[in-house]
């Protein structure tokens, strides 16, 4: 793995009050004019920074810590106060950091949280609640169980070396924003090189 992540992606974005975000997110002031960085630069923004941005009738929020809040079976405040601000929107939590391999997803449709998965090097699947999404799919016709239970995963460009969950997370990770993009974001060159509002 080699990315850094931490961000949430709301669909449809429809009106949004940035300013109810602000003060949900715990950032009191109001949002400056857009910095001359780009998407890319800030999708692992810095501890105490939010970024938000629009592409493809999404807001994408970029905030440290958060996304992490997402990753259990219940509703933690900041998803039900989301959830009241985009009642009938698509919510997805995902967070990746390449020094662990960890990588975290969630996601909320019209206000239910269906799908849930988050783990890293030394525990590829920390925890894991729903049924996989269709986008997961495709990764999933590639694993074997191993004799310990784990999955690996085999690549046709490396069919000899299965990679354990744990560093296919981005992978899912990438698949998921796709629904939310129009493609996955490390494929999209449009979607990283957009403003973001500090």
């Amino acid at each position: 793995m080699g990315w850094k992540a931490s961000a949430i992606f709301i669909k449809p974005a429809g009106a949004v009050d940035e300013q109810r975000l602000l003060n949900l997110f715990g950032f009191g002031e109001s949002i400056a004019e857009p910095e001359p960085g780009y998407l890319e630069a800030v999708i692992y923004p810095a501890e105490g920074k939010l970024y938000i941005s629009y592409f493809n009738d999404c807001i994408i929020i970029c905030v440290q810590d958060f996304p992490e809040r997402f990753y259990t079976s219940e509703l933690s405040f900041i998803e039900h106060r989301l959830i009241e601000l985009f009642p009938s929107s698509e919510i997805l939590a995902t967070s990746l950091h390449s020094g662990t391999n960890h990588y975290g997803y969630a996601f909320i449709k019209k206000g239910e949280k269906i799908r849930v998965k988050t783990g890293y090097s030394e525990t590829p699947v920390q925890y894991e609640a729903g049924q996989p999404l269709p986008e997961e799919l495709p990764l999933y016709a590639l694993a074997r169980t191993g004799k310990e239970g784990r999955k690996y995963f085999y690549f046709e460009r490396r069919p000899d070396d299965p990679y354990p969950e744990d560093a296919v997370g981005e992978n899912f990770v990438f698949n998921l924003t796709g629904r939310f993009l129009g493609e996955p974001m490390h494929q999209s060159e449009e979607f990283m090189e957009i403003k973001a509002k500090a």
